[in-house]
C-alpha cells in the first residue's frame, strides 16, 4: 500500500480544504452571509383591523389592570419585514402621535399582540401629545425574515370627556433591534388609524338632568335673568351632545304648579336646555323648580320671586339718600330689597 504524507501534500497545494466531515474551530457563517442587511421595514395600519365604534367609555374606567376586557381596542398596527437578508425584524419601541383633547379623554395606554399585552400600560397626562412604549413583559416582539407582526393599541377613559369625541393616532416613531433588518423611515412609514364614520368616537349617554344656570331672584312678571339652563348629562356630568328631547320646568316647592311658570317648556339642543321666556307670575319665597323629562328629574336651587308692586313703589331721594316707599308698604319687604 502507497502511503502519503497529508502534511507535505497540504502544503504543495494538493489538499486545498479541509475534508468533509472535520471539525473546525471557526462559528457556523450568519444565515445571511453575503446578502446586504434589509433596510426597508416599516409599520402600516392593519388592514383589517375591527375598530372600537361609538366608544361607551363608562366601560372601561378601570383603575387597577389593563387587558382586553377592561380596554378598548383603537388601532391595529403591523410590522412588515421587507425580507431578503435571513434577519427580522424586532421593534424595541414605538411612539404615537395624538391630539391633546385625545389625551384629555384618555386615562391609560397599552400594547397587545394576540391578546397579550407586550409594552406596559402608560398613564396619559391632560394635554398630552405622544404615546410613547418601549418596555414591557414579552417585548420586544420580531417580524421573521420576509414576515410580519400584528400589534394593537388599546386604552382606558377619564371620567370626564367629551361626547362624540373622535380619536386618531399616528405612528410618529419606531426603532428596531440593531444586527437585524431595519426601518425604512424613522416613523416606519406614519400609519394612521381611520377615522372613518363612528370609528373611535366616544359616546355619552345620558341619564338624568343637572341644572347648568341656576334660576336667580326676579320679580313677577320678568323674565329670569341669566336664562335657566338644564342639561343632559350621565353618571359623570358628561353632556349627552345628541339629547333633544323636551324638557318641562315646574314649580315644586311650596306649591307645586306649572301654571305660574310661563316659558316652562323647552326642546334640547346639544345635551342642554335654554329657557330665555321663564317668567314665574307670583310672588313666593323659597321657590324651587324640578326639571323633568325622558330623563331623572332634577330639583334647582330655591330662589324668590317677589311682587312687582314693591319695585314700583319704591323711590330714591337723593337728597338724604334714602329709600322710602308709599304707606303701607312692609318695611321688611323693603329692607331686604334694600339688602340685595
Amino acid at each position: 500500500m502507497r502511503k502519503f504524507n497529508l502534511l507535505a501534500l497540504f502544503l504543495s497545494g494538493i489538499i486545498a480544504s479541509t475534508p468533509i466531515g472535520t471539525v473546525s474551530s471557526k462559528p457556523a457563517p450568519l444565515k445571511n452571509t453575503g446578502l446586504s442587511v434589509s433596510n426597508t421595514s416599516e409599520v402600516i395600519a392593519k388592514s383589517d383591523y375591527i375598530y372600537s365604534t361609538n366608544i361607551d367609555y363608562k366601560l372601561y374606567t378601570a383603575t387597577a389592570g389593563f387587558n382586553t376586557t377592561n380596554s378598548a381596542g383603537v388601532m391595529g398596527i403591523t410590522v412588515k419585514d421587507a425580507g431578503g437578508d435571513g434577519l427580522p425584524t424586532t421593534l424595541t419601541s414605538i411612539t404615537f402621535s395624538i391630539s391633546a383633547s385625545t389625551s384629555n379623554a384618555i386615562k391609560t395606554a397599552a400594547i397587545f399582540t394576540g391578546g397579550v399585552k407586550v409594552a406596559s400600560y402608560i398613564q396619559v397626562a391632560n394635554g398630552a401629545t405622544t404615546l410613547s412604549f418601549s418596555t414591557g413583559s414579552g417585548w420586544p416582539v420580531s417580524a421573521a425574515d420576509g414576515g410580519t407582526k400584528d400589534y394593537e393599541l388599546r386604552v382606558t377613559f377619564k371620567t370626564t370627556v367629551t361626547d362624540y369625541q373622535q380619536m386618531q393616532f399616528t405612528v410618529s416613531s419606531v426603532t428596531e433591534l440593531a444586527g437585524g433588518s431595519s426601518f425604512a423611515a424613522p416613523d416606519g412609514g406614519g400609519a394612521t388609524s381611520s377615522i372613518s364614520g363612528n370609528i373611535n368616537k366616544i359616546n355619552v349617554t345620558a341619564d338624568r338632568f343637572k341644572f347648568g344656570q341656576q334660576p336667580s331672584d326676579v320679580f313677577t312678571g320678568n323674565k329670569i335673568s341669566p336664562s335657566v339652563t338644564v342639561k343632559a348629562v350621565d353618571v359623570n356630568q358628561n353632556v349627552d351632545s345628541d339629547y333633544v328631547s323636551a324638557v318641562k320646568l315646574n314649580i315644586t316647592n311650596p306649591t307645586p304648579s306649572c301654571d305660574t311658570l310661563a316659558g316652562n317648556l323647552v326642546f334640547a339642543s346639544g345635551g342642554i336646555a335654554t329657557f330665555p321666556n321663564l317668567n314665574p307670575n307670583v310672588a313666593e319665597d323659597g321657590i324651587t323648580l324640578t326639571a323633568t323629562g325622558s330623563l331623572t328629574s332634577k330639583v334647582s336651587n330655591s330662589f324668590n320671586v317677589n311682587s312687582a308692586q314693591y319695585s314700583t313703589l319704591l323711590s330714591w331721594n337723593f337728597a338724604d339718600n334714602n329709600v322710602y316707599a308709599d304707606a303701607g308698604i312692609d318695611p321688611i319687604r323693603i329692607n331686604r330689597f334694600i339688602s340685595t
